[in-house]
């Protein structure tokens, strides 16, 4: 099948107990447990479907995040050396408020720490690496 999130929704929402996709050659490899697992009650996604059908499915219970969620996350995780008032600066915002973004953030994606929320988000395709200028400057 193709990588295509409305495809992926659609099949599921139709029933489908998985989804593979054509170029998962490990699924292909190993097909005949993928269909015995699936026959007896299983699920079987190839991953980059999975992802898909997840970022779809966080959106759509109305547990997206937030836009300066997203960008405090991304920031995150483009430089998990930097302490909090840095990142809060670059954001133009207070430590609190920070904390308080990444605090709800952690909810919506049910993690308890910064780095499964940076991985989660990352998993889910939500986040991407971001560059603020002060950390290029010096």
């Amino acid at each position: 099948m193709f990588a295509e999130r409305g495809l992926i929704r659609g099949v599921m929402e139709a029933g489908a107990n998985g989804y593979i996709l054509k170029d998962d050659r490990a699924a292909l490899i190993d097909l005949a447990n993928v269909v015995q697992t699936i026959a007896s009650g299983g699920i079987h996604f190839s991953q980059k479907a999975h992802q898909l059908f997840l970022n779809y499915q966080l959106t759509q219970t109305g547990d997206a995040l937030s836009p300066r969620q997203l960008e405090a996350l991304s920031l995150c995780a483009s430089y998990p050396d930097a302490l909090t008032s840095k990142l809060a600066n670059e954001m133009y915002i207070t430590n609190s408020t920070f904390r308080n973004l990444l605090s709800g953030a952690y909810i919506k994606l049910n993690v308890s720490t910064r780095a499964a929320a940076i991985v989660k988000a990352q998993n889910l395709g939500i986040i991407t690496s971001v560059s603020p200028t002060w950390l290029e400057a010096g």
